[in-house]
C-alpha cells in the first residue's frame, strides 16, 4: 500500500515584522502576564540583554485578572490621551510622556479562549478587531499563547 499526502501551501501575507528595532511595547492580557515576575520584566531584559543594556525601551501593561481579549479595550489604550500621558520622578514631580507610540502589542487571551468551543469565536473575533485597531495606528499586533495544562496537554 502506498500512501501519499499533498498539502495546499499558502503563503504568508506578511513575511517580515513591521519593526526591526522595536522600542515601545503594549502588552495587553491577564494574570499570565502578570504573576512570575511579569512579562514586561523579562522582554526587557532579553531586549537590553540583545541591546548591551541600553535602556531606551517603554513598556506599558494592561492587565485584568482572569480576561479574556474580549473584556479589554485596545482602541481606548491608544487613543485615549489620558493613558500614558504622564509619570512621576525621583522628586515626585510630574513629567509629561511626550512619545505615546508603541511599535508591537503583545496581546494574551484566556488560557482556554482560542480552543474552548464556546469561547473560540469570540478569541477569532476579537484578534480580528484588535488586530486591526492596533494596525491603523502602525502597531504590529503580535499574539502570545499560553502553555498546556499538566492535566490537558493537548491544549
Amino acid at each position: 500500500v502506498v500512501s501519499i499526502n499533498a498539502y495546499a501551501y499558502e503563503e504568508p501575507m506578511i513575511k517580515a515584522p513591521f519593526s526591526d528595532d522595536p522600542t515601545s511595547f503594549l502588552l495587553i492580557g491577564n494574570s499570565f502576564m502578570y504573576y512570575n515576575n511579569s512579562m514586561h520584566k523579562p522582554l526587557l531584559g532579553i531586549y537590553n540583554s540583545i541591546k548591551n543594556n541600553t535602556l531606551n525601551i517603554k513598556a506599558r501593561t494592561f492587565y485584568i485578572n482572569g480576561s479574556a481579549l474580549s473584556w479589554h479595550d485596545v482602541e481606548s489604550y491608544i487613543n485615549n490621551p489620558n493613558v500614558g500621558a504622564f509619570k512621576f520622578n525621583s522628586q515626585n514631580q510630574i513629567e509629561p510622556f511626550e512619545d505615546r507610540s508603541y511599535d508591537i502589542a503583545i496581546m494574551q487571551d484566556c488560557s482556554q479562549c482560542p480552543i474552548h468551543p464556546e469561547l473560540s469565536s469570540d478569541f477569532h473575533k476579537y484578534v480580528k478587531k484588535h488586530a486591526r485597531t492596533l494596525r491603523n495606528q502602525n502597531i504590529e499586533p503580535v499574539l502570545m499563547m499560553t502553555w498546556a495544562y499538566k492535566s490537558q496537554p493537548s491544549m
